[in-house]
């Protein structure tokens, strides 16, 4: 995501605090100990406290902070485990109101991972520092800078990169880039993703706003309706295409979802929703999305028979580029195919879902699957 940040101000000690081995409770630290490296408040106003321990590998210990989680210095693949060297140091940052951050620091912080986030009206700035970084000077969108000493880990605990944090109140002046420095030298520059319209109600629903394109009665009793959702979010215009099933008589949900079609930009922008009506056991499937382009038409196979997708009009007001087409089976679907006016098939794609699904007495339940 992004974020925005609206005040600016040098403030001595505020997010990152040093901590130099030998320093305060840092100089009897022992390997397993949790060890307080910081205290202050940011210029969100928000006081915190940082803390650090040798990292367990586990995604659960990352989890004190009581808030967002982030793997600083790794990456995705490289989530660690048990003794994995990708997470040698936990670091967690926590706020008077209990929330806050949580990470694993790599050894040597080569890969910065910048990070803004947008919660409440408020941006949260996390980067990993490499370990000779002292300072971290925040350059903001209207000009000023804010330099802070670099949160560094205690020698006990080993060779570490940093941390850097800090929040700032949206939605303007947003957060431009960190210099990381070391004896008033630049080590390097890493560039924060640009945030704006942080605010406490950052989702606004443009005009149009939800309007439902398609309703009618799927099996075992159940209705159906697909919705278009057009609106503005951190600076973004969105339009999200969303599907549900309600259990007649019962008031109750039977399951839906929603995607973003811009995510897929091919000629059938799709997305399934499976589940079990718990009233009657019977499983049902939607497949629905936004079909471009003039003449085309959407098909889906289901064993050994292919059912074509009904299509509707989207109202201008909503920008989309397409329109709707959809179809509700008793059965998982296999395969999304497009075929254009002269028959030639232009998108053939599995939906990786089972042939079929287990719905027993007593289940109500959903899945989805998203096309490319």
């Amino acid at each position: 995501m992004s974020f925005s940040a609206r005040q600016a101000a040098v403030v001595a000690g505020a997010l990152i605090i040093p901590i130099l081995s030998g320093c305060g409770g840092s100089r009897h630290t022992t390997a397993s100990a949790v060890v307080v490296i910081g205290r202050g408040r940011t210029l969100a106003g928000t006081a915190y406290v940082a803390s650090a321990s040798r990292g367990e590998g586990t995604s659960e210990q990352a989890l004190t902070a009581g808030g967002g989680v982030h793997w600083f210095g790794t990456t995705e693949k490289q989530a660690p485990h048990a003794e994995n060297p990708a997470c040698p140091i936990s670091v967690s940052v926590t706020t008077r109101g209990g929330s806050g951050d949580g990470g694993c620091l790599d050894r040597s912080g080569s890969q910065a991972n910048p990070s803004v986030t947008c919660q409440g009206g408020q941006l949260t700035v996390t980067s990993t520092t490499l370990q000779r970084t002292q300072s971290v000077r925040l350059a903001l969108s209207d000009g000023v800078e804010v330099t802070t000493a670099a949160l560094r880990v205690p020698a006990p605990l080993g060779p570490s990169a940093g941390f850097y944090y800090q929040v700032l109140p949206g939605p303007t002046p947003i957060p431009v880039s960190l210099t990381e420095l070391a004896g008033g030298k630049i080590l390097r520059v890493v560039m924060l993703p640009a945030v704006v319209e942080c605010t406490k109600e950052p989702l606004k629903f443009l005009p149009g706003g939800v309007r439902t394109l398609a309703r009618g009665r799927s099996l075992g009793g159940s209705d159906f309706s697909i919705s278009g959702e057009r609106y503005r979010f951190l600076g973004h215009v969105y339009f999200d295409l969303a599907a549900e099933v309600v259990e007649r008589g019962s008031g109750e949900g039977g399951g839906g979802g929603s995607f973003s079609p811009q995510r897929s930009p091919g000629v059938f922008a799709w997305n399934t929703e499976q589940g079990c009506l718990a009233n009657s056991h019977i499983g049902w499937s939607i497949v629905y999305g936004l079909l471009r382009g003039h003449g085309e038409e959407v098909y889906v196979r289901a064993g050994r028979q292919t059912h074509l997708l009904r299509s509707t009009a989207i109202p201008a007001v909503f920008h989309a580029g397409g329109r709707l087409a959809y179809i509700v089976l008793s059965r998982q679907p296999e395969r999304v195919l497009v075929k254009a006016f002269n028959g030639r098939t232009v998108l053939d794609e599995a939906t990786g879902l089972p042939a079929s699904q287990d719905c027993s007495p007593g289940v109500s339940s959903a899945a989805m699957s998203v096309g490319r």
